[in-house]
């Protein structure tokens, strides 16, 4: 496996994938007209899903191509820090702008970001525990979607525990007047609502 021969022939490989990126400051793809893009794009398909988390000559060759593909090796050798970082940018913008990150921005960025989060809500029941644990612990606001998401009257459920702890503490219906604080005035709009 580890035979010269093999070996050069790897390099070569990645000298013609050096050239490719260096060129086009991209990786090749697969909808490539050029028939030579697409076959490049193949091959590292291929050597990084064949990755192993024991370091071999060639993902040291592999991973000094070029920048661009060192990411997408470290990317493939651990899935679990790419997927920190988004929940890590996630927790930024939530905090930065009040809200969840919308897939219909303008802004390019958090476009990408809104892509992320949906994509993960669709496929929510796939996440692993630790991928559930890392999304959970970025913000209240992304624990409420979740909830929703996955029941749909989880907002509804919120809202009547929410309810019912008001009664048991002030042994009346929630009101809204001049005085009420701003919670209790949510409250009794929710309450009113369901009339």
């Amino acid at each position: 496996l580890n035979s010269p021969g093999l070996i050069a022939r790897y390099e070569k490989k990645c000298t013609k994938l050096q050239s490719f990126v260096a060129a086009h400051e991209r990786l090749p793809s697969y909808s490539a007209r050029a028939p030579g893009e697409r076959t490049l794009a193949v091959w590292l398909a291929r050597q990084l899903k064949s990755l192993s988390p024991i370091k071999s000559p060639y993902t040291s060759l592999l991973e000094s191509v070029h920048p661009i593909v060192q990411k997408q090796v470290h990317k493939h050798l651990n899935p679990g820090a790419t997927f920190q970082a988004k929940c890590d940018e996630l927790i930024h913008f939530v905090h930065k702008n009040r809200r969840l990150p919308k897939s219909s921005q303008t802004d390019a960025h958090e476009a990408r970001l809104g892509r992320w989060f949906y994509h993960r809500l669709l496929r929510i029941d796939t996440c692993s525990d630790s991928e559930m644990r890392m999304l959970m612990s970025t913000h209240d606001m992304v624990r409420d979607r979740i909830a929703k998401w996955k029941d749909p009257l989880a907002p509804w459920k919120k809202q009547c525990a929410e309810l019912t702890a008001f009664l048991q503490e002030h042994d009346r219906l929630p009101k809204a007047s001049k005085h009420t604080p701003h919670e209790e005035k949510l409250l009794h709009g929710w309450l009113h609502a369901q009339a």
